[in-house]
């Protein structure tokens, strides 16, 4: 009963570790899936599991039967021949039956009739360890065909690699947005840049008309006591993406040039900036006068502090 019990957990383990496997692959894998194909190879490998345990338990059964009564041959009574049936062991048997090697002195009773250039060939039995190996292979195939060819257990090479593709396509996003992430984090003044690419300036200009066209008009020419004309080469505050980006952030004091970095975020103010900057020499109708300097790459120029006046606008 007890083996039967060691038998059973076996079969058990082998039947449910599948379902393990796939329960704990990564997110993108499913679960394991009772289809009919993998019903169809729980129960095959329930079957010849089955008939392997009765196949081991007969073959046992008829060996100590034939032991036992060579035993009472010798003079042992029944009872006894059988109780010391029971205790020899069958695989020290089965061993010993595939055991076929002989020693050197008799090496001439196992000769076959084949001689090629002197080498002669024995009628020898093959070691018990390379012919329990050989019958493994033969089991573990059958077994892997089923898992990997006739079910949704196993994956081949092919599709392991496309999950993997999947998987690394995951990670690189991941990667991708925490760069992101850090990048807009660490954003300013000091080290923004002026930014190219077509979606980001659209949404630089998306941004301008939500936010700066009630005080520098809809094509950046400036209105009258509230913002300067941004399309020409003279800036109050400096000019260049930094300069820009700067102002737009910290706002001018006591102007109504009001701080935006607590309303958009640091990399909404680069693509304002960025498309703010495309609009040089636009040259737009009805565009205030030029005010400030003309702005030379590199220069800087400091935001007036809280108290502070100005002459101009922002």
């Amino acid at each position: 009963m007890n083996k039967l019990k060691i038998y059973t957990t076996l079969l058990t383990l082998l039947v449910t570790t599948p379902i393990w496997a796939a329960e704990g692959e990564a997110q993108v894998t499913s679960a394991f899936d009772w289809t009919i194909e993998n019903i169809v190879m729980i129960m095959g490998c329930t079957v010849v599991l089955s008939a392997l345990y009765l196949m081991w338990t007969a073959t046992k059964v008829i060996w100590r039967a034939q032991t036992a009564n060579q035993f009472e041959s010798q003079g042992l009574s029944h009872e006894a021949a059988v109780s010391k049936a029971k205790k020899g062991s069958f695989l020290s048997y089965i061993y010993q039956q595939m055991d076929g090697g002989v020693s050197l002195e008799k090496e001439t009773d196992i000769l076959l009739n084949h001689n090629y250039d002197g080498i002669q060939e024995l009628d020898n039995n093959l070691p018990p360890w390379w012919v329990g190996m050989f019958y493994s292979t033969i089991v573990f195939a059958f077994l892997y065909i089923g898992i990997y060819h006739f079910s949704d257990i196993g994956k081949l090479q092919i599709a392991e690699y496309e999950q993997e593709v999947i998987e690394a396509e995951i990670a690189i996003a991941a990667y991708n947005a925490a760069q992101k992430a850090e990048k807009a984090a660490n954003l300013s003044a000091d080290n923004v840049t002026q930014l190219t690419v077509t979606d980001r300036l659209a949404a630089g200009q998306a941004n301008f008309k939500s936010y700066c066209v009630a005080c520098h008009g809809m094509l950046g020419e400036g209105i009258e006591n509230l913002g300067q004309n941004v399309t020409d080469k003279y800036w109050i505050h400096g000019g260049g993406v930094k300069n820009i980006f700067r102002t737009i952030s910290e706002g001018v004091p006591g102007k109504p040039m009001v701080a935006w970095k607590d309303a958009i975020s640091a990399e909404e103010i680069q693509e304002l900036a960025s498309y703010i900057m495309t609009l040089e020499g636009t040259d737009p109708p009805n565009a205030r006068p030029p005010e400030g300097e003309i702005y030379e790459e590199g220069a800087t120029s400091e935001i007036p502090k809280a108290g502070e006046t100005e002459v101009g606008k922002e």
